[in-house]
């Protein structure tokens, strides 16, 4: 339900993801209630997902960027993660598999802003 609130929220905002999971219109509009915000497998972790996606445009972006991804325990560094991508799929990845993915997205992000 996050991933798929923030995609509607680009479709309104001229294609741009919202500047984070907790602007207003979000909760308002599109219908993220606080609740939504608590990892279920990790409740008492917070923030419960991490959000990567204020610079992304869903409609151009395509599959590849990751928007959101649960937020783990440091005790969990070894098992899955779950990660939510601009298309709006959502996938269950190895933790080291999606260390890679994270940081190729980072050093390419940082490699634009240049």
């Amino acid at each position: 339900m996050l991933l798929q609130s923030s995609w509607l929220y680009g479709h309104d905002h001229h294609d741009q993801f919202p500047p984070s999971l907790d602007d207003p219109a979000l909760r308002e509009t599109y219908g993220v209630a606080a609740g939504m915000l608590i990892n279920p497998r990790f409740p008492n972790q917070k923030p419960g997902y991490i959000y990567v996606g204020a610079n992304v445009n869903p409609i151009k972006a395509g599959g590849d960027p990751i928007v959101l991804y649960e937020s783990l325990p440091a005790s969990e560094t070894s098992g899955d993660i779950v990660v939510g991508f601009a298309d709006g799929h959502v996938q269950i990845i190895q933790n080291a598999a999606f260390e890679k993915l994270l940081h190729a997205q980072e050093k390419a992000a940082a490699t634009q802003a240049r």
